[in-house]
């Protein structure tokens, strides 16, 4: 199954400067095969100012490819547990009956609680998004003006998300929901349904950079967190380094090795 889907990213204007801004950029020869210089408007929103089109753009079915991953990996002898640090033995590998040749922890802000890597400079960044039933469908579009818009496989709509250094717990906040029923009454002028809020919190590096590489003292265990918010554009690209690095004993990038904090 494929998991990517093609969709056309619409920023929506805020007003008369971005369009002028969206132009500018759209000479860079980076950027220049990617941003549409004839702006469109979409009827289904707001929007005074037009929108720019993200040419080649695409989203990943994130909730798809995790129901289909865990399927698969059922399929193929995987273990399903909350992990006991306490009945590990990293020297031998030995976890309860079973014993490991490598363990890799990807555990996002859970690493904190990790005895191996918890001093690891993981800050947690929680973010609310809604998933919504909306009165009038809008174009088939990824639609970006503060937070992205854009219509699911089952038929409903999510929008999101926050972004809070400080927030903490998994209660919801409802100054990120005020923010976000704001935004997108900027734009979605029907009525519309929040179906539920949800959150979650992303592992974030102050250098924006992921943290993986290998323990120091126990040569079996390797770590894989620090994604950001950028987790599902790059997970797969730094995998493979990781891979190459847990299979082949190849170095890694410093800029994304572990041992850019060990002194």
């Amino acid at each position: 199954r494929n998991y990517l889907i093609e969709e056309q990213i619409s920023r929506i204007f805020h007003d008369e400067n971005e369009r002028k801004l969206w132009l500018k950029k759209a000479q860079d020869d980076n950027l220049k095969d990617f941003l549409a210089t004839d702006f469109e408007e979409a009827g289904s929103v707001v929007n005074p100012f037009g929108c720019g089109r993200v040419n080649h753009s695409c989203r990943i079915d994130v909730g798809g490819f995790f129901s289909g991953m865990s399927g698969y990996l059922s399929e193929r002898n995987l273990l399903k547990d909350e992990f006991d640090y306490t009945e590990f033995k990293a020297v031998t590998g030995n976890y309860r009956e079973n014993v490991f040749e490598k363990i890799i922890f990807a555990e996002g802000i859970g690493v904190r609680e990790n005895p191996f890597f918890r001093n690891l400079p993981i800050h947690p960044n929680k973010g609310h998004n809604f998933d919504l039933q909306l009165s009038t469908d809008t174009e088939k579009h990824i639609f970006k003006k503060k937070h992205f818009l854009f219509r699911k496989s089952d038929g409903g709509y999510y929008y999101g998300g926050t972004y809070d250094r400080f927030g903490n717990g998994s209660q919801t906040d409802e100054k990120a929901v005020e923010e976000l029923r704001k935004g997108l009454e900027e734009f979605y002028p029907e009525e519309y349904t929040v179906a539920s809020v949800n959150t979650a919190y992303r592992p974030t590096v102050a250098d924006r950079r992921p943290i993986l590489g290998q323990h120091i003292d126990h040569p079996n265990l390797f770590v894989f967190n620090g994604l950001g918010a950028r987790g599902v554009l790059n997970a797969c690209y730094f995998s493979q380094h990781l891979f190459d690095l847990v299979d082949n004993g190849e170095e890694l990038p410093m800029e994304i090795d572990l041992k850019r904090f060990q002194g």
